[in-house]
């Protein structure tokens, strides 16, 4: 079965070769086929250099993706604290509301225990 596909291909290749020496195929039909795959190949490149544009940009994109998700979390950490900083200095003004309210109470007290005197 090798040795059928060897003769072929070599009765293929004499016989390409005739051809080609009795200018069945000459310039003129070359030229054409070698400008159209000099454009191809010039596509080619240009698609190649768009395509590692876009990964640099795609991965550019995502180191930023990844440097907002990380300053989103801080900030939502500082905004918790600042919540719970906010929360106790409430508490504490409560605190200090109810010892005004007492101490005012108490104050009124003496007041009028020394206007009865």
């Amino acid at each position: 079965m090798k040795k059928a596909v060897f003769l072929v291909i070599g009765a293929l290749l004499l016989f390409s070769y005739g051809c080609c020496t009795n200018k069945y195929v000459t310039k003129e039909e070359f030229v054409p086929l070698e400008q159209r795959v000099s454009k191809l190949e010039a596509q080619s490149a240009a698609m190649t250099t768009d395509i590692a544009q876009a990964r640099k940009d795609a991965s550019d994109a995502k180191a930023m993706a990844a440097d907002a998700d990380k300053n989103s979390q801080q900030a939502v950490q500082i905004a918790q604290g600042a919540a719970a900083d906010a929360k106790a200095a409430a508490d504490r003004a409560d605190a200090a509301a109810k010892s005004a309210d007492a101490a005012a109470a108490k104050a009124a007290k003496a007041f009028e225990l020394r206007q009865k005197k």
